[in-house]
């Protein structure tokens, strides 16, 4: 079942608040419908749940891809999933599908133990013929973090429908996670029979990258800034998934000590990418390079009607052709190509 994923873009110009651009973006491909469990303890069990069943973990199949083959890229490492997801789910009767709070699951953290992927925590098997619904998110955001950017439902886990969160870009950029969501749909006589969950994750932001050109001039590059940018957005799950930006702008800055002498260019590391929301960039929009040959010069470029689309990584070659020019070259390239790595979790 192929699915599509509508974003609405908001960003300001000035005191205007506009709509700027509509995405189209197909996110979700072929998701096989699979099985999911019950609830996870947090007082959501209904009587109607077989009190007999077993409790045990749920197991899920994952998938994704590297967008590039033998290398890794921040919060999806080449040949596994670094950190836990969430899971939400509900069993249903059809005429209530799209508005039955999420009341198998909630919020309910899974991840890698022992090679296999599953819950944390144990659940019984749901009623049966009934239609299921299950919905994840990577990486999983726990009450504790110290860093919380994800919040489920405005707060509210009697949430009606489809979940959805809000995304706040950490202000550190080595702090910006790499955000992914999947989800599947099934019968929970599936699940009874012992079929698996089958998650394929989905980037959802844009990673903007950086290289250096080898005409640079001797000297290091001490700061890359991208300024005036949106800085987070809402996601709603659903059979069109939308993803719409904030309306409101940050600047995000990361010191670096990349060096270029008369043999050699310095690069920047796999993990010194901006995750950034997917947005076209409004006429205050910059990137700036901070650049240091026994004195400070600061090149700042206008990026006004640039697009970042979600799923994509944009990398700017550095070019400076003297010292009061910057030229900024972008290459655009899908994050999801190369290979696709599959997991399968078993009991």
């Amino acid at each position: 079942m192929n699915k599509s994923i509508t974003m609405y873009i908001s960003s300001f110009s000035t005191k205007i608040v506009a709509k700027v651009v509509v995405l189209i973006v197909t996110i979700f491909g072929n998701f096989v419908l699979s099985s999911c469990n019950k609830d996870d303890g947090m007082g959501m069990l209904d009587a109607n749940k077989t009190s007999e069943s077993v409790m045990k973990p749920i197991a899920f199949k994952v998938n994704l891809k590297s967008y590039r083959n033998n290398t890794e890229s921040r919060g999806v490492p080449y040949n596994r999933l670094d950190e836990s997801f969430g899971v939400f789910a509900s069993y249903h009767e059809d005429y209530e599908r799209d508005t039955i709070r999420m009341n198998y699951m909630y919020d309910t953290e899974s991840g890698e133990v022992m090679d296999a992927w599953q819950t944390y925590t144990t659940f019984s098997m749901p009623p049966p013929m009934k239609g299921m619904r299950f919905f994840a998110y990577y990486p999983y955001q726990d009450e504790d973090a110290e860093i919380k950017y994800i919040r489920i439902n405005d707060g509210n886990k009697n949430h009606q429908g489809a979940p959805f969160f809000d995304f706040s870009i950490p202000d550190s950029v080595l702090a910006q996670p790499d955000l992914m969501v999947a989800d599947c749909e099934m019968t929970s006589d599936r699940l009874i029979a012992g079929d698996t969950i089958k998650f394929t994750f989905h980037h959802l932001l844009t990673a903007v990258r950086f290289t250096v050109d080898s005409s640079v001039p001797k000297g290091r590059i001490r700061n890359v800034t991208i300024g005036n940018v949106v800085s987070g957005g809402t996601y709603y799950y659903g059979d069109t998934p939308v993803f719409m930006a904030y309306d409101t702008l940050k600047t995000y800055s990361m010191d670096t000590d990349i060096r270029i002498s008369a043999t050699s260019v310095g690069t920047f590391s796999e993990d010194q990418a901006f995750l950034m929301m997917p947005q076209s960039l409004g006429s205050n929009a910059y990137i700036s390079i901070t650049f240091d040959n026994g004195r400070i010069y600061t090149f700042k470029k206008t990026m006004a009607d640039v697009l970042w689309e979600p799923g994509k990584i944009v990398t700017y070659n550095i070019k400076i052709t003297s010292l009061k020019d910057l030229t900024l070259t972008a290459t655009i390239k899908d994050w999801e190509v190369g290979d696709t790595f599959n997991w399968t979790s078993s009991f």
